[in-house]
């Protein structure tokens, strides 16, 4: 949705490369789940500004950001991050705060299934800038399948 600042000024929406964005803190917003060893997509409501992972499941998990990434397909391209099974101490794996700008993520099983918890930091910056990242896009997105 566009800004409007009065009925004859339109301002427009802040873009991918909107710093302002980025400085101010971020919005909240959380999720968990179970997910088994097909890529689920975890679509967020704008661009993050940052993201959160937590294994909180007996089995590994992978993070990434295309579905075949996720799904190693080819199976000699594997573009994901793994995090650990949590383990019987009760300690989740948790990935660093990735500052990266995204408006959706995959997760899947390593091997059967597992949970997850994930946290993001939201801007204001609509998520149609980010839907589609995959390697068929050109060598920028090579990294990521």
């Amino acid at each position: 949705m566009p800004y409007y600042s009065s009925s004859s000024l339109k301002w427009p929406d802040p873009g991918p490369m909107s710093v302002p964005d980025y400085q101010v803190s971020a919005l909240p917003w959380v999720t968990s789940s179970v997910v088994t060893t097909t890529a689920t997509a975890v679509s967020f409501p704008t661009t993050t500004r940052w993201v959160e992972v937590r294994n909180l499941g007996t089995q590994a998990l992978r993070v990434g950001f295309s579905e075949n990434g996720v799904n190693a397909n080819p199976a000699n391209q594997a573009h994901y991050f793994t995090l650990p099974a949590a383990s019987a101490a009760l300690v989740s794996p948790t990935t660093a705060r990735w500052e990266l700008r995204c408006s959706r993520l995959f997760v899947a099983a390593a091997s059967s299934t597992t949970t997850y918890s994930l946290i993001a930091g939201l801007t204001g910056i609509p998520g149609r800038y980010f839907t589609d990242m995959s390697a068929s896009l050109g060598p920028f997105y090579n990294g990521i399948g």
